[in-house]
């Protein structure tokens, strides 16, 4: 919970961008045919890879549906 509170604090104090910080653990699996980047999909084999991954996309999805255009990756 404490990523989703530090979103929407950010959101209260209309900071311009939230970076979040990922872990390696959402890319249990990496596909040999593509770049490991921020487009490359999320794969997790533990609990805490897949929290982190699901953290990562609702981080994404919250700034692009809040009315501000795209940025770099949240990973």
């Amino acid at each position: 919970m404490g990523t989703l509170k530090l979103i929407g604090a950010t959101r209260s104090a209309r900071a311009g961008r939230f970076i979040a910080f990922a872990t390696c653990a959402v890319h249990d699996q990496i596909l040999d045919d593509r770049p490991l980047d921020a487009t490359h999909p999320l794969w997790a084999k533990s609990r805490y890879g897949a929290h982190k991954a699901a953290i990562e996309k609702f981080a994404h999805r919250y700034g692009l549906g809040q009315g501000k255009p795209p940025g770099p990756s949240m990973a």
